[in-house]
């Protein structure tokens, strides 16, 4: 019995340092809608959270800007994009997003102590970037400061 308390106790302190993120909508204009994993797509709201998993799709003429963590993405009309990793350890927030179609201007901002491992993924490339502001179409790459 002792033994198994030792191991749930020392599970739960080692998963402590280990914080799923989520995103938020901070701004949105026209159609932008959300699909949950396992979920139907759903009219995205102002405030909004957007958990890990989660697919985001903007219409013509629409955009949202999305805060994640210290960051903000831009997220242009006619983009489908999902957030694959949202996660905060021991110093170091990791985002990995997965860009469909469409285009994104994000603005990748350090803490003070924080590391920023973000990954922008298409079927055909993958931009890392730390402490940079960024332009991506999945084919192009422009860097605006950084």
């Amino acid at each position: 019995m002792k033994r198994l308390l030792l191991g749930l106790l020392l599970s739960f302190f080692l998963l402590v340092p280990l914080f799923s993120q989520e995103a938020s909508i901070q701004q949105l204009s026209g159609k932008v809608e959300v699909k949950a994993p396992g979920g139907n797509w759903a009219v995205a709201s102002q405030g909004q959270r957007i958990a890990k998993g989660t697919t985001l799709s903007t219409s013509f003429g629409a955009s949202a800007v999305l805060n994640i963590g210290s960051s903000v993405v831009n997220v242009k009309q006619l983009t489908r994009m999902t957030l694959e990793e949202l996660i905060q350890q021991q110093g170091t927030q990791t985002t990995s997003l997965k860009l469909d179609i469409g285009s994104i201007k994000a603005k990748v901002q350090t803490a003070e102590g924080i590391n920023h491992d973000f990954t922008l993924r298409t079927s055909t490339s993958t931009a890392a970037v730390r402490g940079t502001e960024f332009d991506f179409d999945g084919f192009t790459l422009q860097v605006s400061d950084g």
